[in-house]
């Protein structure tokens, strides 16, 4: 059946992909074309059990070099609107400590929003944890903020509580914060 999709598809000069994935009931294949192409036959359309966009995916910045980026990250910026710093803007943030030097997260993180548990810890975060959760708490799936060029606004800011040190300082029966790809 996949075989006769992908004859189908070629024929009208869309494009699917070498890759898939099987499931019991289903093969999921990526075609790339545009709805007319792929309407053109209805031999194609009895193949098809179900059409979804494709995800966008990390992999496309991810693979940039540091100035593309730092590019994608000032566009970013441009466009976003960020709340002021004032006390009823809801914020709070309970990790390893946050690293508020990033040019994404120092819009929402002021340095007198950095706490800890234990001053000889210091605020800053030791092991990235933090850090990524304060951008994911920001922004959510950066990916989706970065592939759209519309008005980006966000309605809260961080405070950062550091509530453990770094990777296995929580001893006991929970995971550490800063877990690593060791089993527990």
């Amino acid at each position: 059946m996949v075989e006769d999709f992908r004859k189908l598809a070629n024929a009208v000069d869309c494009t699917v992909s070498a890759g898939r994935v099987d499931f019991p009931e289903r093969t999921v294949v990526m075609m790339h074309g545009s709805e007319r192409q792929f309407s053109q036959t209805v031999m194609t359309l009895n193949c098809v059990a179900e059409l979804r966009r494709a995800k966008e995916t990390a992999e496309l910045f991810d693979g940039m070099n540091t100035e593309e980026q730092q590019a994608w990250k000032d566009e970013l910026l441009a466009r976003t609107t960020f709340p002021a710093h004032t006390d009823d803007v809801p914020r709070c943030l309970l990790d390893s400590g946050v690293n508020r030097g990033h040019p994404l997260l120092s819009p929402v993180l002021m340095s007198d929003d950095l706490h800890t548990v234990e001053p000889a810890w210091g605020k800053d975060d030791e092991c990235n944890h933090g850090t990524g959760l304060a951008g994911i708490a920001t922004y959510g799936d950066l990916t989706d903020a970065l592939a759209t060029a519309m008005p980006f606004q966000i309605d809260h800011l961080l405070e950062s509580v550091k509530l453990t040190r770094g990777e296995g300082a929580n001893a006991g029966p929970c995971q550490p914060v800063c877990a690593s790809s060791k089993p527990p």
